[in-house]
């Protein structure tokens, strides 16, 4: 039986409907241990992650199955996020921020997740970002973790209703080479992709087409698993 085809890509403001009903299914899958249903609800009727003007900054990623259905997504900004108000966040100088990463509740442990956050910090090391930041929810504390991400502080999120949500504030700090993202989708078997390595230059594009003459260079490796 052949392997499932994937595909990277920078999301497009039509993916839109699919990346907000994958966010849903999201929460619920990963979140109602932690959070319990009825919060989930709540959150999920108060607070939307993924917006169109998030997908049309250009920096947010899409891991699709066949038929162009993402599985897995995820990006960063400069914009304060609308969910500001309920996470209580102020900035004297805005940072660069991790934005809702989400991965299908059935695709769970095939590290896709990785997958999309090391697009997010290459391609924010495109723009010359050194310091990446994030809220995360008490599911995704784990995985932030296990990429370096270190942990600031709790968060007392309130939602416009008054429910309570518990997050952690995270940061880490990027490494001085340049990253990359794909000019184009990137196609690989599910199960299998690059890896990108933090160090040197190899032969892969700026896979956010930050650097079209293609200076903009990094090492691949092989992962499987």
């Amino acid at each position: 039986m052949p392997s499932e085809i994937l595909t990277e890509r920078k999301a497009k403001v039509d993916d839109l409907p699919a990346l907000l009903d994958l966010q849903a299914r999201a929460f619920r899958g990963d979140g109602a241990r932690d959070y319990g249903t009825d919060r989930i609800r709540a959150i999920l009727s108060q607070v939307t992650m993924v917006n169109a003007a998030l997908l049309a900054e250009g920096r947010y990623f899409v891991i699709c199955k066949t038929g162009d259905t993402p599985v897995a997504c995820g990006g960063w900004s400069r914009e304060l996020p609308a969910y500001s108000a309920v996470t209580g966040e102020s900035f004297d100088e805005l940072p660069a921020i991790v934005r809702a990463v989400h991965t299908d509740p059935s695709r769970t442990r095939q590290g896709l997740a990785r997958r999309i956050m090391a697009l997010i910090e290459a391609d924010a090391r495109c723009e010359g970002v050194e310091r990446l930041t994030l809220t995360a929810t008490l599911p995704g504390v784990p995985l932030y973790a296990a990429l370096g991400y270190a942990h600031v502080g709790p968060r007392l999120g309130v939602l416009p209703d008054g429910t309570p949500v518990s997050l952690a504030d995270m940061e880490k700090r990027l490494a001085t080479a340049r990253g990359w993202a794909a000019t184009a989708p990137r196609v690989f078997p599910a199960g299998t992709g690059p890896r990108i390595s933090e160090a040197g230059c190899g032969s892969q594009p700026c896979p956010a087409n930050r650097d079209p003459a293609g200076e903009c260079r990094r090492r691949m490796t092989a992962r499987t698993g």
